[in-house]
């Protein structure tokens, strides 16, 4: 997943085929862009890493530079003279890259993504984050909603990591969803009594011993007030 995700940008980029290009090809990208053009189309993380590999997607790189798809090269920022690494597709790379592109071309033909049907106009709704997620995953998440023009704001909530609202003139409405985002990992020591008091799931803990008093994070978001609880497991 994270080797096609990045031979099918790379050469998106070198056509000029990526996120505000605005007809300018790039033909090497730093490891941010890498990582921002790739993403939606990776199934993998490529920021974090696996606590079980300690490793990303993004760890692909050395692969493809070992089988001669990919070249890396070392440039001196002209700004703060430090040094940054860029990656270029090789002549196998740039073929690859084109039946990558060509690949995910017909995939979103025959599975096109379906669009959401908002009851609210979408120029009204505004996504609303937690404040106090790690500080590299709120930028990431700032980015992207730069990049697909979805108003948001940040605020510290006391129960999910996101919400919506909805905004009327200047006042502002909570949608009845609340969300809250967690690794696999993560879930599985918010159900075994592990982890933060704040993040635990003692509603469903696995141990015999399992008593909530009402104040777990599960009880939180039932008692928020939000009739649609939703939680993404990546």
């Amino acid at each position: 997943s994270g080797s096609f995700a990045v031979l099918a940008t790379m050469y998106s980029a070198m056509n000029a085929k990526y996120l505000g290009s605005e007809g300018k090809r790039l033909l090497t990208l730093t490891e941010e862009q890498l990582k921002r053009f790739a993403q939606p189309r990776c199934r993998s993380n490529l920021y974090d890493k696996r606590r079980a590999r300690s490793r990303n997607a993004f760890a692909c790189m050395d692969g493809l530079i070992e089988k001669k798809l990919v070249r890396k090269e070392i440039v001196r920022n002209t700004n703060g003279g430090r040094e940054i690494e860029k990656w270029g597709l090789l002549e196998a790379g740039e073929i690859l890259g084109r039946l990558c592109v060509e690949f995910d071309s017909a995939v979103d033909q025959v599975l096109p993504v379906q669009g959401f049907v908002y009851k609210t106009p979408a120029k009204k709704l505004a996504l609303c984050f937690d404040n106090r997620e790690d500080a590299h995953f709120l930028q990431r998440i700032k980015r992207s909603c730069e990049d697909e023009n979805v108003p948001f704001v940040e605020k510290e909530l006391p129960a999910g990591d996101y919400l919506f609202l909805r905004r009327d003139g200047s006042s502002e409405h909570i949608l009845p969803i609340v969300i809250e985002r967690k690794s696999w990992s993560d879930l599985a020591e918010s159900c075994l009594d592990k982890g933060k008091v704040r993040n635990r799931l003692d509603c469903v803990k696995i141990a015999a011993d399992s008593i909530c008093h009402g104040n777990c994070q599960l009880c939180k978001m039932k008692s928020s007030g939000c009739t649609q609880i939703l939680f993404i497991i990546e």
